[in-house]
């Protein structure tokens, strides 16, 4: 517990938390920026069957044997190994900005192309970006993704202090952790999905409750920092 509680007095900094926030909102806007960018008719097809083979691996793997291997589970190592390899990507510095917006704009443009294509039932693609938030993996993995970019950028402005240095090579490391913890339980999540979507909808309370007690957490530390420079003065 008090390794959790020194991880989260790294994260959870204004600074971290303020471009976490920035980096969040991004990562939703650039999203629903490459669901209504328009595509051209061949890369709509090219797109259209890409989403259609994925659709398609999906449902083999529930429909064929998998050595007592229980189908979600291998759904799951699936997109927990996509998802690790893009917030790797992200948490880079610099590298990861440009990994982070152009990951963002292909989900939509995929999802566009999908309801154009036909693959995706839906009178428009906004309909069906809007749906994906109903599901809490949504913004676990969107929030994974932002963290990793955000901490890449935090991680960059603390170098400018030669003192600390160090315990910026910490808190970055600790980021990155967090991330893919985001990542692997977003995974979770989204697997949940294909055994039942109402299971996946009620794992928002868990997520919620989180939420709530982080905010406590943070709150608490800018008390306990505040309360320490009063002492020092």
């Amino acid at each position: 517990m008090e390794l959790l509680d020194k991880g989260l007095k790294r994260l959870l900094t204004p600074i971290q938390v303020k471009i976490f926030m920035v980096a969040l909102i991004a990562t939703i806007l650039i999203f629903f920026l490459g669901m209504v960018w328009p595509i051209p008719q061949p890369q709509v097809t090219s797109l259209g069957s890409q989403y259609d083979n994925t659709t398609r691996t999906i449902q083999n793997i529930n429909s064929t044997s998998t050595g007592g291997v229980p189908p979600a589970l291998i759904i799951w190592g699936i997109i927990v190994a996509n998802n690790i390899k893009l917030a790797i990507l992200d948490v880079i510095p610099v590298f990861g900005a440009f990994v982070f917006s152009i990951s963002m704009f292909s989900t939509g443009r995929l999802l566009q192309a999908a309801v154009l294509s036909g693959s995706l039932s839906a009178t428009n693609t906004i309909s069906i970006g809007a749906t994906l938030f109903l599901f809490p993996h949504t913004i676990l993995e969107f929030s994974a993704y932002a963290l990793a970019f955000s901490s890449s950028v935090v991680f960059i402005w603390s170098l400018r202090d030669k003192g600390s240095r160090q315990q910026a090579l910490i808190n970055y490391f600790v980021a990155i952790a967090a991330t893919v913890f985001l990542v692997i339980i977003a995974g979770a999540f989204e697997a949940s999905l294909f055994m039942s979507p109402i299971l996946s909808v009620f794992l928002w309370f868990p997520v919620i409750y989180v939420a709530f007690w982080l905010r406590k957490k943070y709150h608490g530390n800018l008390a306990d920092a505040k309360l320490q420079d009063e002492t020092l003065k």
